[in-house]
């Protein structure tokens, strides 16, 4: 049987794991371009998932191409478990090569997670986000979050929140919410 592209994920998977910078040094140096792909695809997200910082020192922005889909994603909602500050910034820098939306599938990671440490920093993250799409996403897990701690806190706070435009989300029941909950 051939062993090789199992040889190659086992190395990829050590050198991520023990040696992140090195693994970054590797895959960035000439005459590299080469080298097995389930190698650097395993050192890589060993890279992302244990250290994440390293990670992102790799590829900032979220634009190393198809050949990293997913690996800045799986960086920053790794941050977030340890430093959703850090995650946050982190994701602000997003602008991937092929087009530029958000990245729509780490931020409710980061939400959730600074809102355990931190919420109001949170929600006021939330809050100051440029687009409408993620503003309303992270204001929506912020939301989420406190309704899984206090229902009736969430019902109050449900009418302090400022989405302009994202309102149309909620319908034209969002103000009776927040009043029907005052009542209750």
């Amino acid at each position: 049987t051939d062993c090789g592209g199992e040889l190659w994920d086992i190395a990829g998977e050590v050198l991520g794991r023990a040696w992140p910078e090195k693994a970054v040094a590797i895959i960035n140096a000439q005459g590299t371009q080469n080298l097995a792909r389930e190698f650097v695809l395993e050192a890589m997200l060993k890279v992302a998932d244990l250290h994440p910082s390293v990670y992102l020192q790799f590829d900032p922005q979220g634009a190393r191409g198809e050949e990293f889909d997913g690996l800045w994603s799986a960086a920053v909602k790794a941050l977030a478990a340890k430093d959703p500050v850090a995650a946050a910034q982190a994701w602000l820098l997003y602008r991937p090569s092929d087009n530029h939306l958000p990245d729509f599938a780490s931020l409710p990671e980061i939400v959730s997670a600074w809102q355990l440490k931190d919420p109001a920093a949170a929600r006021a993250w939330a809050e100051s986000l440029p687009d409408e799409d993620s503003r309303f996403l992270a204001l929506h897990e912020w939301m989420a979050g406190l309704a899984r701690k206090s229902p009736a806190a969430a019902m109050k706070e449900l009418g302090s929140i400022h989405l302009g435009p994202a309102m149309k989300y909620f319908g034209g029941d969002y103000g009776n919410l927040a009043g029907d909950a005052a009542d209750a």
